[in-house]
């Protein structure tokens, strides 16, 4: 019943999906968890390796988890 609760969480998580987004969500996933200490391994193909960027932003994301 908390409306205002509820929409701060809803605009963290467009956030962190917003920036998922830019990298591909999958591989963005698996390096979250990684970040979290939950190695999944990197995701087969046809996805491709997040760059350097993708891996620095994915390991923001998990430190605001």
């Amino acid at each position: 019943g908390n409306i205002a609760k509820a929409q701060e969480i809803q605009t963290e998580a467009n956030e962190i999906i917003s920036e998922m987004i830019k990298y591909t969500v999958l591989p963005c996933e698996k390096a979250i968890m990684t970040h979290l200490g939950i190695d999944c391994g990197p995701c087969r193909r046809p996805f491709l390796p997040l760059s350097k960027e993708g891996w620095e932003a994915t390991k923001r994301i998990a430190e605001k988890l």
